[in-house]
C-alpha cells in the first residue's frame, strides 16, 4: 500500500502558485474518494481509491488501494509497486478571489476544494495539478494562467490612481458621517456601526411589540370573560372573541355591545350592592365575580380607591 503525495504546499506548481494544506476542503472527497487514471473522468479510468488521507508537515499524504479486479488498474498498480510510477495529482477547484500574495512574493491558494486525485506520470504537484469551476467544470489551462497573469499586473501597479469614493447626501446621513471617508475600510466601519444600531433599535422594537401584544391580549380577555358573565357569549365562544377582540378590540367591543345583557334574580341582587360594605382589596375579592364586574363598573371611584 504505497504512500503518494498529494500536495506539498511549499511546491509553487506549473501556473506559479502553491496550494495551502489547511484550506483544502476534504468532505465530499472523503465520501467518494476516488482514484483517476490521469484525470480522465469516466467510470473506466476510475482505478482505485485513496485511503488514510492526512496531514503531515506540509504535505497532505494519502494511501492507495487499486481496484484488483480490473485489469487497467492492476497493471498501474505494478507499475507503482515496481517504482516506474511514483507521482498523483490533484484535482481542485480554483477562485481567483482566494488567492493572496505571500510574504516572500509567491502566490498562494488559500481556499479549494479536493474533487478526485490521479496516478499520473508528471511527477509531484511541482508540475501536476489540474483545476476545477466550483461547478465541476474542468477550467482550461490557458485561462488559468491569463487568470494568474491578471492577477499579478494588478498587484505590480501600485501606482495606479483608485478613483476616489464618493457619496452623496443622503447615503452620508443615513451613515451618520459628516464627509465621505478617504478609504473603503472607515466606510465598512460606518456601516458596521450602522448594522449595530439598527440591531440594537429592532430588538427594542420587538420588546415594545411583546408588550402591546401582551396588553392587548389581556384586555380582550377581560372583555370576553366580563361580556360571558353578563350572559351575552357563552363559554364555548371564548376563544374566538379573544381573537377577534386582539385583533380588533373597537370592533368587538362594538359586537358584543350590542349583544343583550342576560340578568338572573341573584345577579339584580348583586348589582344593588352596597358600596359601603366593601372598604378594601380583601373585601372586593371575597365578592362574587358578577358582583366585581357589577361594583367595577358602577362605583368607578370607589373601586380605584380600593387600589391606591
Amino acid at each position: 500500500m504505497p504512500t503518494f503525495v498529494i500536495n506539498d504546499e511549499t511546491k509553487i506548481n506549473s501556473y506559479g502558485f502553491r496550494t495551502r494544506n489547511s484550506g483544502i476542503d476534504l468532505e465530499r472527497f472523503n465520501l467518494n474518494p476516488v482514484m483517476l487514471d490521469e484525470h480522465y473522468n469516466s467510470n473506466w479510468a476510475v482505478v482505485g481509491k485513496w485511503l488514510n488521507i492526512r496531514i503531515e508537515g506540509t504535505k497532505l499524504l494519502a494511501d492507495t488501494e487499486f481496484d484488483s479486479l480490473d485489469e487497467a488498474a492492476k497493471r498501474l498498480e505494478g507499475k507503482v509497486d515496481r517504482g516506474y510510477i511514483k507521482a498523483c495529482s490533484m484535482g481542485i477547484t480554483y477562485d481567483r478571489e482566494k488567492m493572496v500574495l505571500a510574504p516572500d512574493g509567491k502566490y498562494e491558494l488559500t481556499e479549494s476544494e479536493l474533487y478526485e486525485v490521479s496516478i499520473v506520470a508528471i511527477p509531484s504537484n511541482a508540475n501536476a495539478i489540474r483545476l476545477y469551476a466550483s461547478t465541476g467544470v474542468l477550467i482550461p489551462e490557458n485561462e488559468v494562467r491569463l487568470s494568474i497573469a491578471q492577477l499579478a499586473q494588478i498587484t505590480n501597479h501600485t501606482d495606479i490612481q483608485m478613483e476616489k469614493i464618493t457619496l452623496s447626501p443622503g447615503s452620508l446621513v443615513a451613515l451618520g458621517l459628516t464627509a465621505t471617508p478617504e478609504t473603503p475600510e472607515a466606510i465598512n466601519l460606518a456601516i458596521a456601526s450602522l448594522a449595530d444600531k439598527l440591531t440594537k433599535v429592532t430588538g427594542e422594537k420587538n420588546a415594545l411589540q411583546e408588550k402591546f401584544d401582551l396588553h392587548a391580549k389581556t384586555q380582550a380577555t377581560t372583555l370576553v370573560d366580563e361580556a360571558i358573565v353578563k350572559g351575552q357569549l357563552t363559554a364555548d365562544l371564548k376563544e374566538q372573541f379573544v381573537t377577534m377582540a386582539t385583533g380588533d378590540y373597537a370592533l368587538a367591543a362594538k359586537i358584543i355591545g350590542a349583544m343583550p345583557v342576560k340578568t338572573s334574580l341573584k345577579d339584580a341582587v348583586v348589582l344593588t350592592h352596597d358600596v359601603s360594605t366593601v372598604k378594601t382589596g380583601d373585601d372586593f375579592m371575597a365578592l362574587p365575580l358578577a358582583a366585581q364586574l357589577a361594583f367595577k363598573n358602577e362605583h368607578p371611584e370607589a373601586y380605584k380607591a380600593l387600589w391606591a
